[in-house]
């Protein structure tokens, strides 16, 4: 039977002799009553994971996620539910770094007073 969910059990019992001469009719000889009426456990029920999210960042340690839905909690003590959401590292390269120069600096005195310097 069930040990959840609306179960029934029965019980029987024999014929031992039948009324006879006005006696009294005999009551049934099979009984059922409902048993283990409780609710069954219900586990937690989700979705398939939606696509990843672009990532946040195209260098230098960017995040990108991804969810699911949540088609039914958990009831009467089935399993609980993992996460909807979910995280991740992309694009951990280092960032390219430019070159930086500064101003020029004043020219220097001619190497030649005269001629070609």
């Amino acid at each position: 039977g069930a040990t959840c969910g609306d179960g029934v059990r029965r019980r029987s019992r024999d014929l031992i002799s039948e009324a006879a001469n006005g006696g009294a009719e005999c009551a049934e000889l099979e009984d059922t009553e409902n048993c283990n009426e409780q609710a069954c456990p219900v586990d937690c029920q989700l979705g398939n994971w939606n696509d990843w999210s672009a990532c946040g960042a195209t260098c230098g340690d960017g995040v990108r996620r991804r969810s699911r839905d949540l088609i039914s909690e958990a009831a009467n003590g089935g399993a609980e539910c993992a996460e909807l959401e979910d995280t991740e590292n992309c694009n951990e390269q280092a960032c390219p770094v430019d070159c930086q120069l500064g101003n020029w600096n004043d020219w220097s005195a001619c190497g030649a007073t005269c001629g070609d310097g």
